[in-house]
């Protein structure tokens, strides 16, 4: 499986937290290379920037689109 992400928009709320949407499709992807979709949805997320400097997430939530049109 593959899973894609696109349109991701992120939004600073301060230095240390941000916002971020995207658009998220799930590919079953044959080991000939065919893929074919299987589910698609969208992501908001809420991200914080860790003691190291790094961004993780704080909270994520996820919507199912169902699956796309064949």
């Amino acid at each position: 499986r593959r899973h894609v992400m696109s349109n991701v928009v992120v939004a600073f709320i301060d230095g240390d937290r941000a916002t971020a949407k995207s658009y998220m499709t799930v590919l079953h992807t044959e080991p000939e290379g065919a893929a074919t979709p299987v589910l698609a949805g969208d992501y908001d997320d809420v991200v914080v920037r860790g003691a190291a400097g790094e961004w993780l997430f704080a909270k994520r939530t996820v919507r199912r689109a169902g699956p796309p049109a064949a």
